[in-house]
């Protein structure tokens, strides 16, 4: 049975925070719905994503990935993400049961820049880093989204799920429940002198959604990890900024609804520089 891809057309309003924001270049362009390719192909639909929305040089030079959403997830998995991992034991970078982490994804994506001739991408983590407030880490975000809108390339955030678990013994622990990769389209261009959060646009590829959303700190306690950091895999109290609760589809059957929860945003992909024609064009 042939299956069935869908490209849908999303219009963004601009300026929809009541401010004046700074969007992705190509903000109509059509995106790709991860529902037909693979329940597990968030970061590479979102990856695809990125590109449709970037600027003419980003998507001139992207003519290596080509074909239909199925076409072009195949060829980049299977060419990019089927070696074994540098960050973790014995898996493959993309499998159907985990998906792909984001330091796995940043490292593929660089090798696909390298042969198409790209900037390179670089991965943030957005934990909270030696007496760095909230506050300061927001700045930083906002910093580095800019930035890589303005090289021309609507950066990949990483979200997860963390819940609070309670164990057959009585006690309780914190785990990750879930992870999804998302396509930052806008945010605000400036941020107020003592914002703690700020509203930004983006595309979910579950089913190729439009959606708003806020940055900021958690009114309650949880606690999360960087699976990307191998010298302090640990748990922590509130080290990232967050996501509302229910503002982003990352729901997990098994687990109870009435669960202490909390969407943690952890990591960021961004464009280091513009396309070379993109620079000279300036």
């Amino acid at each position: 049975m042939r299956s069935s891809f869908l490209l849908v057309c999303l219009t963004f309003t601009s300026n929809v925070f009541g401010v004046d924001t700074l969007d992705a270049p190509n903000m109509n362009a059509e995106v790709i719905d991860q529902v037909p390719v693979h329940a597990m192909a968030c970061g590479p639909i979102a990856l695809f994503n990125a590109y449709q929305l970037s600027s003419v040089d980003w998507r001139a030079s992207i003519h290596r990935i080509s074909g239909s959403p199925q076409e072009k997830f195949n060829y980049f998995t299977k060419t990019y993400c089927s070696r074994f991992s540098r960050n973790t034991y014995m898996k493959k970078r993309w499998d159907e049961k985990n998906g792909i982490r984001p330091d796995d994804l940043a490292e593929a994506v660089n090798e696909l820049h390298k042969k198409a001739k790209l900037p390179t991408v670089s991965l943030k983590r957005l934990f909270l880093k030696n007496k760095q407030s909230h506050r300061e880490l927001l700045v930083e975000l906002h910093g580095n989204i800019s930035s890589s809108i303005n090289h021309g390339f609507p950066p990949l955030l990483t979200v997860s799920k963390f819940g609070r678990l309670q164990s057959p013994s009585g006690g309780y622990r914190w785990a990750v429940l879930s992870s999804h990769f998302i396509t930052i389209t806008s945010i605000p261009k400036e941020l107020e002198g003592n914002a703690h959060s700020f509203s930004f646009s983006y595309v979910d590829p579950w089913r190729a959604q439009k959606k708003n959303s806020r940055f900021t700190t958690s009114e309650t306690t949880f606690f999360a990890n960087d699976i990307t950091n191998r010298k302090d895999k640990k748990l922590h109290k509130n080290p990232t900024l967050v996501m509302p609760k229910n503002s982003i589809g990352l729901g997990v059957s098994r687990v109870r609804s009435n669960i202490a929860q909390a969407i943690a945003v952890t990591h960021l992909i961004i464009a280091d520089s513009a396309p070379a024609t993109l620079i000279k064009a300036k």
